[in-house]
């Protein structure tokens, strides 16, 4: 049906928005200079993270793109994850004040 997947397309959007928003975070805070890997609290979050702080975000964020893609990560674990990686971003800004 013709409404159905108009419906289907605009969640699709919306599902790609909320992932590049989430992808564009983790990289912020992959560059942060107050970013420190050992204390990232979420262990979901920090499988995520390298090791140490990055200089460069585009290299990361499209391999993170593709292992966040590949987990097929529901609704709900999207949530955790931008809900920890803001939390982690106020830390590192906090580390370096």
């Amino acid at each position: 049906m013709a409404g159905t997947h108009r419906f289907e397309t605009a969640r699709s959007y919306a599902s790609t928005a909320r992932l590049d928003d989430l992808v564009a975070r983790i990289g912020r805070l992959a560059i942060h200079r107050g970013f420190e890997q050992d204390r990232i609290a979420s262990p979901m979050l920090k499988a995520l993270m390298p090791r140490q702080r990055i200089s460069l975000r585009g290299p990361f964020e499209s391999s993170l793109r593709q292992r966040l893609e590949k987990a097929g990560l529901d609704a709900n674990r999207l949530a955790y994850l931008s809900g920890s990686v803001d939390a982690e971003l106020g830390m590192a800004h906090e580390r370096t004040t």
